[in-house]
């Protein structure tokens, strides 16, 4: 594709996003579906120009797919219908057109129709009717039919990434000369960045596209940082990047920004805790240690001033900070079985009892949109578990689906009763799409010494 066939060209010429690398990039992990690529290539050439200016109705696709007509905002169910399906797919296409033949390929690609002209007509019907119910009818012209094509009418709406394109490439155009409304524009633009272009949909033809904007923002991010930096004004660099890593949580350069950031600021205590998060997050997520850069990092909050202290009472404060979390103890798994260990070595002694239990969240294997189930439900059990076991019980989440819990002084019958309290705990705060939470328990062999 073309520099001028894009309609980007600026953003290539003046080293922004180029697109047709993350088409290439596609194409080599998706060889084997040739309509899907093609799709994305039409979904990635520009659309016709049009002013954005205020409008009454706005289409969000950034971080969660929603509408609004002046004040009424609502969104589409998460497991979305075919129609709004074919809105979504008319929406990427801003403004270009899009033949009925390409829109019967995208919503029936392996389905028998009898009559799939008759059942895009009626899904169009639907999608207006819909539409209607929250815009006045007289206002709601967003999907015109022209010439066997539909196309999103770009003169009724205002578009989220439309917006977000022209802020990050007027910022882009402001670097050099006006840092100051550079800066201005790209916190704009990142504002509109709520998350990845439409996240609910689960289609080849979206893949582009999404990793388009993701890498879109990433770089917004990371420019305005060299900005940030270049006016010392790292208290605004940790803002931007604590925002970010909500966003992308393993782009590794924005913890490394944000922790220097901290470091810079003397917020010390911060910078330790963020990197507390980032181990536990790899590890949980990716099974890797953070860089050997970001170790070095956690190395500088280590240092502080030689002192001496030789006071009792003050090494205690200190190592009394930060323990003011009520209920049971969130740790690293590393943490976890350091903990177990001593855990072992304490029965030995005291012939106490102390029970190992295992909350684990099953997953089908035709379970839909599974990765946000997987988070949404793993959030909900530690919740549960955080609010309904004692201030000595010990928890860590030991990998995606998988909690292990320490239960100290409980032999087993205690712990079926503590497992029934939590699962039932559980059951009343899931939502109905929740996955379901087993437990199971073995009581804490003591540690043999060795005589």
């Amino acid at each position: 594709m073309s520099a001028s066939a894009s309609g980007l060209p600026v953003f290539k010429e003046k080293g922004g996003f180029f697109i047709s690398s993350l088409l290439n990039g596609f194409n080599s992990e998706n060889s084997e579906n040739e309509f899907a690529l093609e799709i994305s290539k039409k979904l990635m050439e520009a659309p016709p120009h049009w002013e954005q200016g205020e409008k009454d109705i706005k289409v969000y696709t950034l971080g969660i797919f929603k509408v609004s007509y002046q004040e009424n905002v609502w969104s589409p169910p998460r497991r979305s219908s075919k129609t709004w399906d074919l809105f979504k797919y008319i929406v990427s296409r801003r403004g270009k057109k899009v033949h009925q033949d390409e829109l019967i390929e995208i919503l029936w690609p392996d389905e028998e129709c009898e009559d799939p002209q008759h059942a895009l007509r009626t899904m169009v019907y639907r999608l207006r009717t819909s539409l209607n119910k929250r815009i006045p009818r007289e206002k709601n012209r967003l999907v015109t039919t022209t010439q066997g094509c539909y196309l999103l009418n770009t003169g009724e709406c205002w578009l989220d990434v439309i917006e977000f394109e022209f802020l990050c490439l007027s910022a882009q155009s402001k670097k050099e000369e006006d840092p100051a409304e550079a800066v201005s524009l790209y916190q704009k633009a990142l504002q509109l960045y709520q998350g990845d272009y439409l996240p609910e949909c689960q289609e080849d033809w979206v893949i582009p596209l999404r990793h388009y904007y993701r890498s879109m923002y990433v770089k917004s991010v990371l420019t305005l940082v060299e900005i940030l930096r270049h006016l010392q004004d790292y208290e605004e660099i940790a803002r931007v990047c604590q925002n970010a890593v909500q966003i992308v949580p393993f782009e590794e350069n924005l913890h490394l920004h944000l922790m220097e950031a901290l470091i810079k600021e003397g917020r010390m205590d911060e910078a330790r805790e963020h990197y507390y998060f980032i181990d536990a997050q790899f590890h949980q997520k990716l099974g890797e240690k953070p860089s050997r850069r970001l170790q070095e990092l956690y190395q500088q909050t280590q240092i502080k001033e030689p002192e001496i202290c030789k006071d009792l009472h003050s090494i205690s404060r200190r190592l009394s900070e930060h323990d003011d979390v009520e209920g049971a103890f969130f740790c690293h798994p590393d943490s976890f079985c350091s903990f177990y260990q001593l855990e072992r070595r304490r029965l030995e002694r005291a012939h106490l009892p102390g029970v190992l239990c295992l909350a684990y969240i099953k997953v089908p294997e035709d379970c839909p949109d599974k990765k946000y189930l997987i988070d949404y439900s793993a959030e909900k059990v530690k919740e549960v578990l955080l609010n309904n076991l004692r201030t000595g019980d010990v928890i860590c989440r030991w990998d995606e689906t998988q909690f292990l819990i320490l239960l100290q002084g409980v032999d087993q019958d205690g712990a079926k009763k503590v497992v029934g309290r939590i699962k039932e705990n559980y059951r009343l705060i899931k939502r109905e799409e929740g996955l379901q939470l087993y437990c199971k328990i073995m009581p804490v062999t003591p540690h043999k010494s060795k005589k």
